[in-house]
């Protein structure tokens, strides 16, 4: 999906952008942390390249609601929700918001399939420029 679609399909008399820039479609799946998702989303929201696809709980299907929101990135808190998805969805781009480090450093992380581990203590513009960075998933 590009800027250039979700402008088209508001209809007529909408100002179109030129340029067609891939979306990045970010899935939350963020269990027992609905203010946290709450922010990420108005965030999301603001970002250009970023489309917030939607949010899941982590007690429903993570199959079914990737696969709605045709996702191309996953952002969770929770280790075994990466793993499940990575199991179903290995091209998805997984990013773990993790519990314990301290400094602020977004790293790739060595467990296969996960895109980004990114210390809780982080603020949010880390976290979007980790997404800002992952390919869209007509890039890929």
């Amino acid at each position: 999906m590009t800027v250039r679609d979700i402008g088209s399909r508001l209809g007529d008399g909408v100002l179109v952008a030129v340029a067609e820039v891939p979306v990045v479609r970010v899935l939350l799946i963020l269990r027992e942390h609905r203010l946290l998702a709450d922010v990420l989303a108005h965030h999301l929201h603001d970002e250009p390249r970023l489309l917030f696809a939607g949010r899941a709980d982590g007690t429903e299907d993570h199959a079914a609601a990737i696969v709605r929101t045709r996702a191309d990135a996953v952002v969770t808190t929770d280790p075994e929700v990466a793993r499940s998805v990575l199991a179903r969805f290995p091209l998805i781009a997984v990013v773990v918001l993790a519990a314990g480090d301290r400094h602020c450093e977004p790293v790739t992380v060595t467990r296969p399939g996960v895109t980004a581990w990114i210390p809780r203590s982080c603020g949010v513009d880390e976290l979007l420029h980790v997404l800002r960075e992952l390919p869209a998933r007509d890039d890929r």
